[in-house]
């Protein structure tokens, strides 16, 4: 039976999950670096219609707010060319081709992982201890 993902979840919490973490990470990791590459701070969701084998993933530009601002490291879902980037295929790492305006808000996650919690995981998976 299909495990459903709650709606919350980051890459943290289904690492485990995930039916081959290492080449979901390596995945992932490719298409985040290619944005960074470019000087977009990217910042992923995972999708949330799936289950936790390969779940898609959306990337967009992480969202900074105000200092006077509660500040967080959530990114905003919204159709908006200047935030969403792509929605990946979890299994390929392919773009799915959607345009960014049929990304639905209530599909991903609310959870993101921003580049360093990313890294961070990664680096945790691999057994790595990251200098800080």
């Amino acid at each position: 039976m299909l495990q459903k993902m709650q709606g919350h979840e980051t890459l943290a919490d289904v690492i485990d999950k995930l039916a081959k973490p290492e080449d979901y990470l390596l995945g992932v990791k490719r298409n985040l670096e290619a944005y960074r590459r470019n000087g977009i701070e990217p910042s992923m969701k995972l999708g949330t219609t799936g289950g936790f084998s390969y779940p898609n993933y959306l990337i967009a530009r992480r969202q900074f707010r105000k200092p006077d601002e509660t500040t967080d490291d959530k990114i905003l879902i919204v159709k908006d060319l200047k935030s969403n980037l792509g929605s990946y295929s979890g299994r390929s790492h392919k773009p799915l081709g959607w345009s960014l305006y049929q990304i639905e808000k209530e599909n991903w996650s609310t959870g993101s992982t921003n580049f360093d919690g990313f890294m961070e995981v990664f680096a945790t998976f691999r057994g790595i201890k990251l200098s800080k």
